[in-house]
């Protein structure tokens, strides 16, 4: 009578006092595994178990090695971007260059003049970079010089001076855009007009949106019936125009 394998197999174990819960060759009999293409059996020794094993678990910790630097890749970008919009921010001197504008007209005419950089407020609608360039927010709108005030109830209150620390707000500690076209010549007094920017806010649509400053284009007609209709900033009472104001007119009392 033949003794089947597992037994064979047991008997070997206690004769030579293995205590391994490992089978043996014989009782793997003819079971393969199929650990590569080739299709090998499995190794026949408790050291090439060890040895395959040690293998696997080193592919394994590579892997994950390769996947934690992929995984942190993005950050480090993120992170370099930041330090980097940083770096040209922190310099004394504003960034400026040119820019094409609107692709649907001749490059010529939509060249834009831009500056990039920090800024201090000088009225409701002039702002200050840091080497001195001063600029103005678009001729679209229209805000109140800084000495004129406006009623609210029978009290005056200085609207100009209000208006100035609202866009003062508004921009905080964060760089301006200035985009300008030199063709339209766009100016307010001795100063360059333009659209002004922090990141993504036009800075023109929120001063005329909450109600410090007044439409002068189509374009923010709009931003101006929000305003008066919620009664913001100088919509709350009564007031003079800054363009008439400036040529004299003023509220009785003031």
């Amino acid at each position: 009578m033949t003794t089947p394998p597992t037994m064979r197999c047991s008997a070997r174990r206690e004769r030579r006092g293995c205590n391994s819960r490992i089978p043996c060759a014989g009782s793997l009999g003819s079971l393969p595994l199929v650990i590569s293409r080739l299709n090998q059996p499995l190794m026949k020794t408790k050291r090439h178990i060890v040895m395959l094993s040690v293998g696997a678990l080193a592919s394994l910790l590579v892997g994950c090695g390769q996947s934690d630097a992929q995984a942190q890749a993005p950050t480090a970008q993120r992170t370099q971007t930041t330090d980097e919009a940083s770096v040209r921010t922190a310099n004394k001197h504003p960034a400026k260059d040119t820019i094409q504008g609107g692709i649907a007209f001749p490059p010529e005419r939509r060249m834009y003049s831009r500056i990039v950089g920090r800024v201090k407020v000088v009225n409701a609608y002039t702002l200050s970079f840091e080497d001195g360039t001063e600029v103005c927010l678009s001729r679209a709108i229209d805000a109140p010089d800084l000495e004129q005030k406006a009623l609210i109830g029978e009290s005056f209150y200085p609207c100009g001076k209000e208006a100035a620390e609202f866009l003062k707000k508004l921009i905080g500690d964060q760089p301006v855009t200035f985009l300008a076209n030199p063709e339209g010549g766009e100016r307010v007094g001795t100063n360059p007009a333009g659209t002004c920017l922090v990141g993504e806010t036009n800075l023109e649509i929120e001063m005329v949106r909450n109600g410090w400053a007044f439409s002068h284009h189509r374009g923010m007609d709009a931003w101006e019936i929000i305003a008066r209709e919620n009664k913001r900033g100088l919509w709350r009472g009564k007031f003079i125009l800054p363009e008439r104001w400036r040529k004299g007119e003023r509220l009785p009392g003031e």
